[in-house]
């Protein structure tokens, strides 16, 4: 349960998103090479890609998201994110920091059902890379050695 915003799901209905995210960012083109950042306040969102990212062995950077541009931009210069997940509150200064570290090829809005300002939301990022079909109870998370995974 989501006390601020009075927003209630289950165990299954995380992990169904958790791995429609999985597939969606694997299918976007993401990998062991590759890396997601998430900046938002605390939410029942905030967790969806990070479990998403770690079933396919994407790394995962949490920033904060009181942080300043200039601290943003410190933070995801060591972690250099592919794509970064953030609520509409952060948006701003993830824009500001996109324009200044081109690693960041898409943003994805985590509190929204709709895309907003141009950006895609969570929901329309799965629809745009999940194949129809899709069922997440044969999902399998990826597998690999820890060795060789960089």
């Amino acid at each position: 349960t989501d006390a601020h915003v009075e927003v209630n799901i289950t165990y299954s209905e995380y992990f169904e998103m958790a791995c429609r995210l999985a597939e969606s960012m694997k299918r976007y083109g993401l990998g062991l090479q590759h890396h997601i950042a998430v900046c938002s306040e605390n939410s029942i969102q905030f967790f969806m890609p990070v479990c998403g990212a770690l079933f396919i062995g994407v790394g995962v950077a949490p920033t904060n998201d009181i942080y300043n541009e200039r601290e943003l931009y410190n933070s995801l210069s060591i972690s250099q994110p592919t794509i970064v997940f953030c609520s509409k509150r952060a948006l701003q200064k993830i824009l500001g920091v996109q324009k200044k570290l081109p690693i960041i090829e898409k943003i994805v809005i985590l509190d929204s059902r709709e895309d907003y300002m141009g950006k895609q939301s969570m929901h329309s990022f799965i629809q745009s890379n999940l194949p129809s079909g899709f069922n997440e109870y044969d999902y399998v998370p990826d597998s690999f050695d820890r060795e060789t995974a960089t």
